[in-house]
């Protein structure tokens, strides 16, 4: 009887720790997504602040002649749902941005990550962007290729400094590593 019982906690022993040692990882994962979608949230309420101002008299999280602002106020929505709406899709924006960080932890080529990461990033910008109210109507498919574009740029420029530092990192370890052998 006794052995019987020491056999089930031997056993149940190593399967527990795995499922909290999973559960752990996921509740780090919960965490940095949440924190991503506020992050998100802030920088969203930033630019909305900033558009706010140029264009419409009174605060409206989203810009008002966007087909989205455009349909909220036709419709008479009140700015309280129409804010929490644009909250929502800011943090959507923030948690997918901090998702697509993962790909560099993960065993793939530079080239996959990078591509991978660009891609994600960059639809998920589009896409959120106009459904977030950023850009007019009448000018929505100019202001998308140029917001497209400027993202572009500022990507590859970011990654390549990133890629340069990281290169130089690396021969200078090399360098190390070859002067004490």
């Amino acid at each position: 009887n006794i052995s019987e019982k020491r056999r089930s906690d031997i056993l149940v022993s190593p399967l527990s720790q795995i499922y909290q040692r999973k559960v752990a990882i996921m509740k780090t994962r919960l965490k940095k997504l949440f924190f991503g979608g506020i992050g998100g949230i802030f920088i969203g309420l930033f630019f909305s602040m900033i558009v706010s101002y140029f264009y419409h008299p009174a605060y409206l999280p989203l810009h008002p002649l966007s087909p989205i602002g455009h349909f909220f106020l036709s419709q008479h929505v009140h700015v309280s749902l129409i804010m929490l709406y644009c909250l929502l899709i800011w943090f959507i924006m923030g948690a997918v941005f901090r998702w697509s960080g993962s790909f560099f932890q993960r065993d793939w080529s530079i080239l996959r990550s990078v591509v991978s990461h660009y891609g994600v990033m960059i639809l998920t910008f589009a896409l959120l962007a106009n459904l977030a109210g950023f850009f007019p109507r009448e000018k929505i498919l100019s202001l998308t290729l140029t917001a497209v574009g400027e993202f572009t740029l500022i990507y590859l420029v970011i990654s390549g400094i990133i890629y340069y530092r990281t290169y130089r990192k690396i021969q200078k370890i090399n360098s190390c590593l070859s002067s004490k052998s």
